[in-house]
């Protein structure tokens, strides 16, 4: 409206003018002197009060000036106050579980197409599958939730039963209901179990919304729901490789061609090249003979909310103030070290929760704020330091993922959805000190998988490399363990009594080494894969591995020793098990192509205002004359308008009144313009 609505309103209104805003442009906005106005008073007729025009953004130069004795209408300005004031408050959880109904999946949800199920058989180790409808185009995603004979039939929203969860691409234009996947689908080996299915958009993450600008309540930092655009309900999740994975070939996709690389200057900006991320008991510098870490950062995932919508859902930052102002909930994750009572498999119940840990951090060198990303103490065994997986970058809104084995089972094309202990061990005197496995001055890097014949049968490998450097005067031989124990909570024995369906199972443990020299790293393709399956892992020839005694740190009986004899068995390992693209196959799912995050962010949010305060005195025994044509000395003057100029005389900010205020003798009053930034 052009006129003030002098109901419920406060006293003035202010607008910075077009000047203004071209100085702000320019950098050369400041406030330098105020004048006082009664240009829409007419003094001739006072009965009433006169309405008076909302400040407007070509605002014309006051008319006519309430000045002093000297009648010089400009007047310094005593002094700016700024005022800093932040609100806070909770963000809609979004992400593809209801929070309000024990995180079940939301299978009704705008990003999940369809849903159904399918026989157990047809999910045969083959990439072709018959769905009993058409609703999925090429490049489309399908997640199988898999469930068996012992579990039985799950509810399809049922997020509790821990089984494998496993997404693949549809990458095949379909014209019928036969689709063809990424890759091989695991080979269940019984029949009649219904087995859900989940379609999820290849456009899930473009985040198409309207255009229409909306604006937040600065007081309390909450939205009026009838003036927000579209909704967006999930986070962007990429993950960004700044190495080739484990086991690719020269003929195959490279690092440098994966779906994520576009993300890799931010690697480099967050501090991962720099920064060593993560550490754990067995980076242990006393003693030399010890396994130590790789702390290289390969990879990392960044959780972004990047969409088209122009209405700022997340504040201006996070707010971090305690552990529970940012949760991450992996609902579909098999996390190694959540705490059950029994330990070793007893895991009976799916998902892990990560918190932000409050201490503030910088990256090196820099003024990057973050905050540690931490497993929820709550879920892990009392006394446990909470290990730190990731990070919370609270002012520009995103999180990132750095621990190599989480962000495998991130990965839609690893294969698993669990996580998996690391190895430690320790180099130890040959036999035959003339044949041993690491020379001085190589280093040996570790790690292992796990492979069946039926059910899942071909994983990404464990992603937490150790390695042993041989910095001593002799060539060594190296014994190896799991790092610890009850760190297996979600793997079974199929062949154990009370065997009840859950976690997952494997038929062959088989450890992965490269010797390189030392200060190198390993190449992608020069891994070799040794089997250390035997009769004390499985108790029985064709069994499933005894998670037990995989925990077993006495290398006498699980044979856990890198010889020259066992060296001998060694074969090249290639990750063409899992059908990454080679240079002839381009369009077939690679790794880093993830788009979405499979879970829910809850966050405290927060937002600063900064104010100028200018305060002006009014005071009657000085401001006494009036240039306005209608007034004469024997009328107490009227206030309307208060004009701000830069240093060049600009009217820059302009105040107008709802109603006029009487100037009447011997009076004072304070005057405080406030402007918000």
């Amino acid at each position: 409206m052009s006129f003030l609505n002098k109901i419920n309103v406060p006293l003035i209104t202010s607008k910075i003018t077009a000047i203004g805003r071209q100085k702000i442009a320019e950098g050369a906005l400041n406030f330098k002197y105020f004048a006082f106005g009664d240009s829409q008073i007419d003094y001739f007729n006072l009965s009433g009060s006169q309405n008076i025009l909302k400040p407007k953004d070509k605002q014309p130069n006051i008319k006519t000036y309430i000045t002093k004795t000297d009648c010089e209408p400009f007047h310094a300005i005593d002094g700016i106050k700024v005022l800093e004031c932040c609100v806070h408050n909770r963000a809609k959880e979004r992400g593809f579980f209801n929070e309000l109904d024990g995180y079940k999946l939301k299978i009704n949800s705008k990003y999940i197409k369809s849903s159904g199920t399918v026989l157990s058989q047809q999910i045969n180790g083959t990439k072709n599958i018959v769905l009993p409808n058409t609703d999925f185009n090429d490049g489309d995603f399908i997640l199988f939730k898999i469930d068996n004979p012992t579990t039985g039939y799950l509810n399809p929203n049922e997020t509790d039963t821990p089984v494998p969860y496993l997404f693949f691409q549809i990458g095949k234009n379909p014209t019928s209901k036969l689709l063809e996947l990424d890759r091989n689908m695991p080979y269940l080996n019984y029949q009649d179990v219904a087995i859900n299915y989940y379609i999820f958009s290849k456009d899930i993450a473009d985040y198409k919304t309207s255009n229409a600008a909306t604006l937040w309540d600065y007081e309390d930092l909450n939205f009026q729901i009838e003036c927000l655009e579209e909704d967006t309900y999930i986070w962007n999740f990429n993950i960004v490789w700044g190495e080739n994975v484990i086991g690719t070939q020269d003929n195959q996709q490279q690092y440098t061609d994966y779906c994520s690389y576009d993300f890799i200057g931010q690697k480099e900006y967050l501090g991962y090249n720099l920064d060593c991320c993560y550490t754990t008991a067995s980076a242990n510098c006393d003693d030399k003979l010890l396994a130590v870490d790789d702390t290289y950062v390969k990879a990392i995932g960044i959780i972004h909310y990047t969409n088209t919508n122009k209405s700022n859902l997340y504040g201006e930052h996070f707010y971090i103030s305690g552990s529970t102002d940012f949760k991450l909930h992996l609902k579909d994750l098999m996390w190694h070290r959540r705490f059950f009572t029994g330990g070793t498999a007893t895991g009976d119940e799916l998902g892990m929760t990560f918190i932000v840990n409050p201490e503030k951090k910088y990256v090196t060198n820099t003024d990057i704020v973050y905050y540690d990303l931490v497993e929820d103490s709550s879920l892990i065994s009392t006394g446990t330091t909470a290990m730190v997986v990731g990070r919370v970058y609270a002012n520009l809104h995103i999180a990132t993922i750095h621990h190599p084995d989480l962000l495998a089972a991130m990965s839609i094309k690893s294969n698993r959805n669990f996580t998996l202990p690391k190895l430690a061990g320790k180099m130890i005197s040959p036999s035959n000190p003339n044949n041993a496995v690491l020379q001085k001055g190589k280093t040996l890097f570790l790690t292992y998988t796990f492979e069946s014949d039926v059910d899942i049968k071909d994983i990404l490998p464990q992603q937490e490399f150790i390695k042993f450097v041989n910095n001593t005067s002799y060539a060594k031989d190296i014994e190896f363990y799991l790092e610890d124990a009850n760190l297996l909570p979600y793997m079974r024995q199929k062949e154990a009594v009370g065997y009840d369906g859950l976690g997952f199972s494997f038929q062959r443990f088989k450890i992965l080494y490269q010797i390189v020299d030392n200060g190198t790293r390993p190449v992608s393709d020069g891994w070799k894969i040794i089997d250390y399956t035997n009769n004390f892992l499985t108790d029985l020839v064709g069994n499933t591995i005894n998670p037990f005694k995989l925990e077993t740190q006495n290398s006498a009986q699980t044979g856990f020793i890198i010889n020259p004899f066992k060296i001998s068995l060694a074969q090249d390992f290639n990750i063409s098990i899992l059908n990454v693209p080679d240079e002839n196959c381009p369009d077939i799912l690679g790794f880093g192509c993830e788009t979405f995050l499979f879970g829910n962010v809850d966050v405290e949010i927060g937002a600063c205002l900064y104010k100028s305060i200018i305060e002006i005195v009014l005071d009657s025994d000085v401001f006494i004359n009036s240039t306005n044509p209608t007034w004469n000395k024997n009328q107490n003057l009227k206030l309307c308008e208060i004009g701000i100029y830069d240093d060049k005389y600009n009217l820059v900010w302009f105040n107008s009144f709802y109603e006029q205020i009487d100037i009447k003798e011997n009076t004072k009053s304070l005057i405080e313009l406030q402007m918000d930034f």
